[in-house]
């Protein structure tokens, strides 16, 4: 019994290695063309830049064209299936256009040095990953120099991410060690843990995908608050997808997006004096939570 067992063992760690090495010898499909440096941040534009994920498949994205430069809010707003974290994942370079041109500064964006752009984001994704370890590491995490970070900056970090008072609400504070993916946070806890993550690596172009859906709206208001000082303290330019008009009350230009294309865009104020789509999800919006604060009343 105990051989068969072995062997029933064996057999299954090595179709589990096959399966390991056949993901470690995929070739990326983006790969980095430079070891050139690259030159700060001054703008991202897109001009007539359509994306597919494969070539008889229709368009995800289509004839998007925007420039975003150093400083500026974007905020993208649109349903589910409208492109909004395909377009993120083009500004990462995670995925490369299909046609048209996104530009970095005066250069394609395909042409520089991937590694060293990826240097200056941060990204706060839609599905937040913590690991099985401390608080502290988890946020540590995102910086550049991990090994030199200082708790100051991690306490910082916690601080403009509004979630300094949660932790030190736990016995061990920092010390905390998370469950396997945070599960003993909660969703909005970990959301912000995420975005303390982000912020300790100082970027210059902050990226967040929905990250705020878990927090309730005056949590939300004092992050953004506290992202629009850091904005124009470091002149961090910062992007952010959502679902909720709320969590783009600071942006300064805002894309509306239906079907992979620019339905609307403009500055929040001159789409809500329009009759346009952005206004009626802002009264919509508006209505649903005068009827929440309601019932909670």
């Amino acid at each position: 019994a105990s051989i068969g067992w072995v062997t029933s063992i064996n057999q299954r760690a090595a179709a589990s290695q096959e399966r390991i090495n056949e993901f470690l010898k995929t070739e990326p499909a983006i790969k980095n063309t430079s070891e050139a440096e690259v030159a700060p941040f001054r703008e991202i534009r897109f001009e007539k830049m359509s994306f597919r994920y494969k070539p008889n498949l229709p368009d995800v994205l289509s004839d998007i064209n925007f420039t975003l430069k150093r400083g500026e809010t974007l905020g993208i707003i649109g349903k589910t299936g409208s492109g909004k974290s395909t377009l993120l994942q083009l500004i990462v370079r995670q995925l490369d256009p299909s046609s048209g041109n996104i530009q970095y500064n005066d250069e394609a964006l395909a042409a520089i040095n991937l590694t060293e752009y990826r240097k200056q984001l941060s990204v706060v994704p839609q599905d937040v990953f913590l690991f099985s370890d401390t608080i502290k590491n988890n946020i540590a995490f995102g910086a550049l120099n991990f090994d030199t970070v200082t708790q100051e900056e991690i306490v910082e970090a916690a601080k403009n991410a509004h979630v300094l008072h949660n932790i030190e609400a736990f016995p061990d504070k920092f010390d905390t060690i998370l469950g396997e993916r945070g599960v003993n946070l909660s969703g909005g806890q970990k959301q912000r843990v995420s975005i303390a993550r982000a912020l300790i690596r100082k970027p210059q172009i902050l990226l967040l995908d929905d990250c705020l859906s878990a927090v309730d709206t005056e949590t939300e208001e004092i992050i953004l608050r506290n992202l629009k000082k850091l904005n124009q303290e470091n002149q961090t330019t910062s992007v952010i997808v959502s679902h909720r008009i709320s969590s783009l009350r600071n942006a300064d230009y805002i894309l509306v997006l239906e079907d992979g294309k620019i339905l609307e865009e403009g500055k929040p104020a001159d789409l809500l004096a329009q009759n346009s789509h952005y206004r009626e999800l802002y009264d919509k919006q508006l209505i649903e939570e005068s009827d929440l604060n309601i019932l909670e009343d």
